[in-house]
C-alpha cells in the first residue's frame, strides 16, 4: 500500500489524496520457462471537497524468463465509479495492453523497456513507452530508476521519472 498527495495546478487547481492497496501473484512454471503474474490495486481518491471516487484495476502478463532476460505480454482493465479531477469527469473504463523486456546483461544489473496502449473512451486513448534500470549492491540492496512517456490522442504528452531504493534488512523474511 501508499499514499501520494496531489497539488496540481493545470486547468481547476485540486488538490488530492490518495490511498493505494494493492496485491500480486507470480507464478513460474519452470526456471528457465513460462510464468505469468496477476495483480489486483484499489485506490481511495479524495479529490475536490474530499469526495470519494475508487479507482481500480485488475491485470495480469505471461512472460518467459531465463538467465539472459525476460519477454512477456500484459493487459489490464482499469475502472473508475465517480468523478476523480483533474484526471476523470465522472465513470470510465480503460483497457491496457503492452509488452516488457528485461535484460541481464551483468549479475548487478537489469535493464528494462516496456510500450503498448490504452483504449477507452473518446480522449483515452493513448501510446506508452518506457525504459529502467535496476542496479544491485548486493542480495540486500537495489536502486531502480525509470522514465516513462504517454502519449495521449489530442491531450499532450504526459512524462514520469522515478527512482527507488529496496531493502531487504531480514534474510530469513523475504519481504
Amino acid at each position: 500500500g501508499n499514499y501520494t498527495y496531489s497539488n496540481d495546478r493545470v486547468g481547476i487547481p485540486v488538490d488530492s489524496n490518495q490511498y493505494t492497496v494493492r496485491g500480486t501473484l507470480t507464478y513460474t512454471f519452470d526456471n528457465p520457462g513460462f510464468g505469468f503474474q496477476v495483480e489486483g490495486q484499489d485506490n481511495f481518491y479524495f479529490g475536490p471537497k474530499y469526495d470519494l471516487a475508487h479507482l481500480w484495476s485488475a491485470g495480469g502478463s505471461l512472460f518467459f524468463r531465463d538467465d539472459k532476460g525476460t519477454i512477456g505480454l500484459s493487459g489490464s482493465y482499469f475502472s473508475v465509479d465517480d468523478v476523480a479531477l483533474p484526471l476523470f469527469t465522472g465513470k470510465t473504463s480503460v483497457e491496457s495492453y503492452g509488452f516488457f523486456g528485461e535484460y541481464y546483461p551483468f549479475r548487478v544489473l537489469t535493464l528494462q523497456v516496456k510500450g503498448g496502449g490504452t483504449t477507452g473512451p473518446i480522449g483515452l486513448t493513448s501510446y506508452y513507452g518506457g525504459g529502467g534500470l535496476t542496479y544491485y549492491d548486493g542480495p540486500d540492496l537495489s536502486v531502480h530508476v525509470e522514465a516513462n512517456v504517454t502519449s495521449f490522442q489530442g491531450h499532450g504528452n504526459w512524462t514520469d521519472f522515478n527512482a527507488g531504493i529496496e531493502y531487504l534488512p531480514f534474510n530469513a523474511v523475504p519481504m
